[in-house]
């Protein structure tokens, strides 16, 4: 009878170690493969709180721009702007409080961010500079390393193509 209930104990507790290795792989592959937001989860955060991409900045209106730019693109909530070549900034749909800023490919070379990355840097400039990333994850072929502020909501992601910086984006956290 003893060892009878102890090989349910034993039975008992391995279908509890599987069920919760199932899970955590399943949180894992979530993390891996689910929105931006998810990698956000397990990520350390560092202040952002004075970065800024060519001189724009998050919360600023987008009236305070040298010149005014026009919507080109409205996309879902948001209404994007071009400022200048390669340079882009978006607001919530009827607010002119700037949300998110990119730099593109073709961005003017004098458009960078605070610490001096711009499009074209390399990662070892990257990481050289800003550490190594809060997180990594990919999308539509690029390596992006991310760094996140957790207390001021905001993100810094560096789209790497063959090791060099093709687009820069700093945004609000809860941005899609």
């Amino acid at each position: 009878m003893a060892s009878l209930l102890r090989s349910k104990k034993v039975h008992i507790l391995m279908i509890l170690l599987a069920a919760s290795l199932l899970i955590f792989t399943a949180y894992r592959i979530y993390l891996f493969l689910g929105p931006r937001q998810a990698h956000y989860t397990l990520a350390q955060s560092r202040s952002l709180a004075y970065e800024r991409l060519g001189g724009i900045g998050l919360g600023q209106s987008i009236k305070h721009l040298t010149l005014p730019p026009t919507p080109k693109l409205n996309q879902g909530n948001f209404d994007y702007y071009n400022v200048d070549k390669g340079t882009f900034v978006a607001t919530p749909r009827d607010k002119d409080i700037i949300v998110r800023i990119i730099l593109s490919a073709n961005a003017d070379p004098a458009r960078q961010t605070t610490r001096g990355i711009g499009v074209d840097s390399t990662e070892y400039e990257l990481t050289t500079i800003y550490g190594a990333p809060c997180y990594r994850r990919n999308e539509q072929g690029a390596s992006i390393f991310g760094y996140l502020d957790k207390r001021a909501n905001q993100t810094l992601e560096f789209w790497l193509f063959d090791k060099r910086v093709s687009l820069i984006r700093l945004d609000m956290a809860d941005m899609s």
